[in-house]
């Protein structure tokens, strides 16, 4: 019988005929492709040539055997290599010997074979005799390194040779710069102390000599100094001002020798670009790396040197200087803290989260603008605009409470029924509806309704979750979108199958006929679908101003977790407004927005829009998770209305402003409704103002800064707002509302975890404009409480010692009453300044007992004239600074020195 042909191959010089085998009943065939008959027509592969390289080649040398081969049939050939020295075959394998197999004199080869699937060609060798190695010296030093008088000195030189020949050594000694050549190894004479001594050495192994090599200068008699301990001033230096090193721990020379300090400053490229202690203005550049230097030097020896890395900074401004710090053209303009809100709140219950979501809008057609604030347990605080004298710096209890909003979300405003008064819809996650437990539910209480009681009671209307646990409610928003004088209600679950798993959905209400009662989201006038699985569309929902033209808001909704231009890059769409209420998938959405990076997570919170540009089009601003270098910073995309105006796809790459936090976790625009776009200042142009809760900071840039376009962070913000404690969750929820009625805006947001009254009892803070220029130039937080400032009352937590070093940078020390009137005039003015602050001493005074137990001094040591002691001060030998007390008790109080408080100076 015949076997098959195997397939014709096509080879250089044309085709070759089939081999025909024959197969034998029984036969017995053995051996692999190697076995098998040359086919007809086959060419055996060609060495060309075979060269080793390095040539010359010494012990020390890796060998690489080059191999220049041939096939005419274009075969694919496998190479073999034996390697052999001085004829005995050696273990190594490849086209690579390891060094040092041989050493000079002796001959290393190597053997090549070749073969293609049919049979070997020739093999080739070639072969290279290894050269002498010259000796090799590593290192030259003198033995001892530190010589006292007296003291025998070797030259000490390390090295070898790779052959392994005897080697032959010289020295020379240098001694006060007189070359000695031809000299012993060891130096055995009477030196002057500081006398300068180097060696030198070298090797020969008869035919070949290494290069020379001298040790380190010795003075005798002379050790160097330890190496200094360093700081900077101020840490880091600025590109504004500069900065300098200060030795904060001095050397110390053994010898007892003067010294001096020597400092380099040089930049992350290696070039010097400072050669003192003090660099000025304009040595540094901004967001830039360097190094600075400091040796200790005692006219002879150099200590190691001690070195500071650092990040150049802009420049902040340090208040109360008369200099500008940051270099922008204004001294001393003002930074506010969170504790400067002209009006605030704190919640007194424990873990109650005052702050978790917040609104502001017209509840009551008043021209004033009501403050609506949720909590952890479900509780909504109403504070009426009527009832927020801007006089009244703590508010007082809530105008209306609303309870039993199971696990809030988010909560909108506007006027769904067309009566003239905003609504409210509360998202509720954690609601029991008709579906089962945590079903979810959006809760509406009208306007005309609204007052203190339970919400599921109170509200009219109530759209629930259709199934088990789905906890509707994540994302609401209010906006007429149709124009027919009716708000629709807007409610996105990111959870649901729409239709594809978890693709998420928004559910459009009209408010025409959204009447009172319960519903389920499939009475819905329209869905709008994310339509690709787990794109999560609906995580945020929101209407904003008309960015298309047509004078109607629009709909905005995200979906964080969409893969549009990278994966989890997220997605937003924009659906204009018009007569009829759109539907469909996010994809046909009349804007389309992809984040451009992996895990942008582009439309994670709502967007908003405002128009920065004066051109009657609304710009739009989203947030996302992370785009830059450092770890969730929250990045902020700000779109041209013109451009999005007439439709189609963008990616965050197309945005003409872009602003991002500098420090990881800042989370600016993130974890709540940290966005904002509105006319703040009053000059008809929408400004940006953005919450940073991950910080503990809000941020505001003018309309101005943003019509710049480019790249922004958040040091370019025109107003930072910083939290009181970094953990309260500052700036986490943001909004603006008018509560006074003037036609200007109020700044408000919150900080569920402030622990002013209670632990995580939370705040909520206002600040009214104008926001700059309102401080008086002191920091820290210092205000004036006196005439002519005869007291400070400094807001920053500090020991009592370190509270009266700064007053004395001022000129001034701890405040210390002289009389019942004194007294009575500063706990009023201490209360007024924080009012949350209790009946226990907050503000230090200047008086201590910590000389002597029970024998009360001023800062100067004397006793004083008055004493205030609502009690007879405790025998606490670790209670030995006084505080003043809140005006209700009017009395001072004995404390630990050490604890953080704040304090009072007195006049200059």
């Amino acid at each position: 019988m015949f076997t098959t042909p195997p397939p014709l191959r096509r080879a250089l010089h044309g085709w070759r005929p089939p081999l025909i085998a024959l197969a034998f009943v029984g036969a017995s065939c053995k051996g692999g492709p190697e076995d098998e008959p040359d086919p007809r027509g086959n060419n055996l592969p060609v060495i060309v040539s075979v060269t080793l390289s390095p040539d010359p080649a010494y012990a020390a040398s890796e060998l690489t055997a080059t191999v220049l081969t041939a096939d005419l049939d274009n075969d694919e050939v496998t190479l073999g290599y034996t390697w052999r020295l001085d004829g005995d075959e050696l273990d190594a394998e490849g086209a690579t010997l390891p060094a040092r197999a041989g050493v000079r004199g002796q001959e290393l080869s190597v053997e090549v074979t070749i073969r293609d699937l049919y049979g070997f060609g020739a093999p080739m060798s070639a072969a290279i005799v290894l050269s002498n190695s010259a000796p090799a010296l590593t290192a030259v030093t003198i033995d001892p390194a530190a010589p006292q008088l007296g003291d025998a000195l070797t030259c000490v030189a390390t090295g070898g040779d790779d052959d392994g020949d005897a080697l032959t050594w010289t020295y020379a000694w240098s001694i006060d710069g007189a070359l000695r050549t031809g000299q012993p190894p060891t130096l055995d004479e009477a030196l002057a102390r500081n006398t300068a001594v180097f060696c030198e050495a070298q090797a020969t192994d008869g035919e070949l000599t290494s290069a020379l090599l001298r040790s380190e200068t010795v003075y005798i008699g002379n050790a160097p100094p330890s190496a200094p301990g360093l700081a900077l001033v101020p840490d880091p230096p600025s590109a504004c001002l500069g900065g300098a090193v200060a030795v904060v721990t001095p050397s110390v020379d053994p010898d007892g020798d003067a010294l001096t300090y020597e400092s380099v400053w040089t930049h992350e490229s290696g070039a010097e670009v400072c050669a003192t202690a003090s660099c000025g203005g304009g040595v540094f550049s901004a967001g830039e790396s360097y190094t600075v230097s400091v040796v200790a030097f005692d006219g002879f020896l150099r200590s190691t040197p001690s070195t500071i890395t650092f990040t150049a900074n802009q420049g902040a401004e340090v208040f109360g200087n008369n200099v500008d710090d940051d270099c922008d053209g204004l001294t001393d303009e003002w930074v506010s803290r969170a504790w400067e809100a002209q009006q605030h709140s704190h919640g007194a219950t424990a873990s109650a989260e005052l702050g978790t979501t917040l609104a502001a809008g017209d509840l009551d057609a008043d021209g004033r603008d009501e403050l609506l604030v949720g909590d952890a347990n479900g509780g909504v605080s109403i504070w009426r605009g009527r009832s927020m004298s801007p006089g009244q710096a703590v508010l007082g209890a809530a105008d209306w409470s609303l309870t039993g909003a199971i696990s809030p979300s988010s909560m909108a405003l506007g006027d769904l029924d067309g009566d003239g008064l905003a609504d409210l819809v509360i998202g509720a996650l954690g609601f029991d509806g008709a579906a089962g437990q945590d079903s979810g539910a959006a809760l509406v209480v009208y306007g005309a309704d609204m007052g203190s009681g339970d919400i599921s009671t109170r509200a009219a209307l109530r759209v629930e979750g259709d199934t088990k646990s789905q906890r509707f409610g994540e994302a609401v928003a209010i906006g007429d979108l149709d124009g027919d004088g009716y708000a629709e209600l807007a409610l996105g679950d990111p959870n649901v199958d729409a239709p594809a798993r978890e693709a998420g959905a928004v559910y459009l209400f009209s408010g025409a006929t959204l009447g009172s009662g319960v519903m389920t989201i499939s009475s819905a006038d329209a869905v709008l679908e994310g339509g690709v699985r787990s794109s999560r569309l609906g995580a945020s929902v929101a209407f904003v101003p008309d960015l298309s033209g047509d004078g109607l808001v629009e709909l905005v909704a995200g979906a964080y977790d969409a893969d549009g231009a990278d994966t989890d890059g997220g997605r937003v769409g924009v659906w204009f407004g018009g007569s009829t209420l759109p539907t469909g998938y996010l994809s046909a959405a009349d804007v389309v927005i992809d984040g451009a990076l992996t895990e942008t997570r582009l439309g994670r919170e709502p967007g908003a829009a405002g128009d920065v540009d004066g051109d009657g089009l609304a710009e739009l601003v989203l947030g996302g998770e992370a785009t830059g270098d450092v770890l969730t910073p929250g990045t902020l995309f700000l779109f041209s209305g013109a451009a999005l105006s007439a439709g189609g796809g963008f990616t965050t790459d197309d945005a003409f402003v872009t602003v991002e936090a500098t420090t990881d976790d800042a989370a600016l625009g993130l974890y709540g409704g940290a966005l904002t776009l509105t006319d703040a200042d009053g000059d008809g142009l929408a400004d940006l103002f953005v919450g940073a809760g991950g910080a503990g900071a809000i941020h505001w840039w003018n309309a101005e800064t943003l019509a710049g376009g480019g790249a922004l962070t958040t040091e370019h913000a025109d107003l930072t707002i910083t939290a009181q404690a970094a953990e309260d969750r500052f700036g986490r929820w943001t909004a603006v509302g008018d509560t006074d009625g003037d036609g200007l805006v109020e700044l408000i947001t919150t900080a569920a975890r402030d622990a002013t009254l209670a632990e995580r009892g939370g705040a909520l803070y206002v600040f009214r404009p104008p926001w700059v220029g309102g401080g008086d130039g002191w920091e820290p937080d210092c205000d004036d409480g006196g005439s002519e400032g005869e007291l400070l009352l400094c807001r920053a937590a500090r020991s009592w010692a370190d509270a009266q070093a700064f007053c004395a940078t001022l000129g001034r020390d701890l405040a210390l009453p002289s009389s019942s009137t004194d007294n009575s005039q500063w706990s009023s003015l201490a209360a007024g300044a924080w009012p949350p602050m209790t009946d226990q001493g907050q503000w230090w005074i200047g008086l201590t007992d910590a000389s002597t137990e029970g024998d009360w001094r001023d800062v100067h040591g004397v006793a004083p004239t008055f004493l205030a002691w609502g009690s007879s001060p405790s025998e606490d030998v670790s209670k030995n600074c006084a505080a003043l007390n809140g005006p209700a008790e009017g009395a001072w109080r004995d404390l630990d020195c050490e604890e953080a408080r704040f304090f009072l100076c007195g006049p200059e």
